[in-house]
């Protein structure tokens, strides 16, 4: 077809049909996000509180957690449910992980500098001098998946990461 425009120059145009592709034709779940929440937030709740997974139950509000932990290495998920470090923004504890392999046979120690203040004579000001005293003992934990080594875990069973990815 030949359309004539005010100038007096004609311009071809053809009608082009686009063919709305479907959710199944693009590989997309509008439903997905929401259907991947709920498997989270149950899988949160049956650590938090086993069995809770009953029906009829009032699902609580969402329970607080600092971020979903990755492996740094190969993006494999550690931990859902954890706490950030009050003074170390890279650090999180836990207590229910999962893809993770505690080193039993290997242990760490971190040892606790303790403040020896000593007393001088007048007119000098006190020193504080460290002492090494008793130390923690850890185990290392790494990714089950590439083996990088992701944080320690404690003797009161508790995880603590620091070589992860917090989203």
């Amino acid at each position: 077809a030949v359309v004539s425009t005010q100038s007096g120059i004609t311009a071809g145009t053809r009608k082009v049909d686009k063919k709305v592709k479907t959710n199944e034709e693009l590989f997309y779940d509008p439903g997905l996000d929401e259907k991947d929440e709920k498997w989270v937030q149950k899988k949160r709740k049956n650590y938090l509180r086993p069995g809770s997974d009953k029906k009829g139950e009032t699902s609580d509000p969402k329970p607080a957690t600092s971020a979903t932990l990755s492996c740094p290495s190969c993006m494999t998920i550690l931990c859902r449910d954890c706490q950030q470090h009050d003074n170390y923004d890279n650090q999180f504890r836990a207590m229910f992980v999962f893809n993770c392999l505690v080193v039993s046979g290997e242990t760490l120690t971190y040892k606790i500098k303790e403040k020896k203040k000593k007393k001088r004579r007048r007119g000098k000001e006190k020193q504080e001098e460290v002492e090494e005293g008793e130390g923690e003992l850890y185990n290392p934990v790494k990714c089950n998946a590439c083996q990088t080594k992701v944080g320690v875990y404690d003797k009161e069973e508790i995880y603590h990461f620091f070589n992860v990815l917090a989203t």
